[in-house]
């Protein structure tokens, strides 16, 4: 009987540890998808305003990592 729990405490940690792995690689994969959109958008909307600075692409990046930073920062303290 003893044995049957010993057996199950693994198989828990192993489960818990690819439910962490799938939740953060699926974080990386959110991060880069939103950045490749996010700076294709800013580079179209710099070329249709002509901004040779590319403030536009700058500024919209940055809110993006903040606000995802903020989103990863309020995922992991629950």
């Amino acid at each position: 009987m003893q044995s049957h729990n010993v057996e199950e405490k693994p198989k828990k940690q192993t489960t818990a540890r690819i439910k962490s792995y799938t939740k953060y690689s699926g974080m990386v994969y959110q991060i880069f998808g939103m950045l490749a959109i996010t700076v294709f958008a800013g580079l179209k909307v710099d070329a249709y305003f002509g901004n040779e600075d590319k403030l536009i692409t700058a500024g919209a990046t940055m809110f993006v990592l903040v606000t995802f930073l903020y989103k990863i920062a309020k995922n992991t303290n629950n």
